[in-house]
């Protein structure tokens, strides 16, 4: 995946069959095509699409290390919150917490690493919300192939700072004991700068 590198932070949009041919993206593809021909819905909004992209390219492709994702954030000029910024608020969990904006073709988008948890979120300002959980049900399936011990919690409906937030949550656990969280939410109530989240931390 690659930026124009203008200050608008626009960032060309390949979809999950990336341009970039190395094992991780083979392997997501791989996946991708299994989750398809079991008959499982597509998603096929652009702006859920858009978040889908920019998700694997940076939080999953880098593990969720947030060192990996701020340097793949730096090298495609993206530009970044300053620390007056409110948006930052959304993220802000830590002194070392950094965020930068992304503009898709469909919907723009914030990236962020979280300090004090040491994960991975992508926010997008709208998305269709049933084509946002295939997305999340889609990148599970990745996460958490056949034969994967993974405990799924229940959809859980909070108030949140801008309305009503559906929140979906799993826990996967690798075989050499690395944990990993993913997370979706929607704000149903379709209020403040940013709808849908997706978030993935690894322990």
């Amino acid at each position: 995946m690659k930026s124009n590198g203008n200050a608008a932070g626009k960032v060309k949009v390949f979809w999950f069959f990336s341009s970039e041919k190395n094992a991780f993206f083979l392997l997501l593809s791989a996946a991708l095509i299994t989750f398809r021909a079991a008959g499982a819905p597509m998603p096929k909004d652009p702006a859920a699409l858009d978040i889908a992209d920019v998700f694997s390219h940076t939080c999953l492709h880098n593990d969720a290390q947030p060192g990996r994702v701020a340097a793949w954030a730096v090298q495609q000029k993206l530009p970044e919150l300053g620390p007056t910024d409110a948006r930052k608020d959304l993220v802000a969990d830590g002194p070392d917490a950094r965020a930068w904006l992304i503009r898709g073709p469909a919907t723009n988008m914030l990236l962020a690493v979280r300090g004090s948890s040491g994960s991975c979120a992508v926010y997008g300002e709208h998305a269709d919300a049933a084509d946002f959980g295939r997305v999340y049900d889609m990148y599970l399936s990745f996460l958490a192939p056949p034969g994967t011990k993974m405990e799924r919690q229940p959809d859980r409906v909070s108030q949140g700072t801008f309305g009503t937030v559906l929140k979906r949550s799993a826990t996967i656990y690798a075989k050499h004991g690395k944990r990993t969280e993913f997370l979706m939410s929607v704000n149903e109530g379709k209020a403040g700068p940013y709808q849908m989240e997706l978030l993935i931390a690894t322990h």
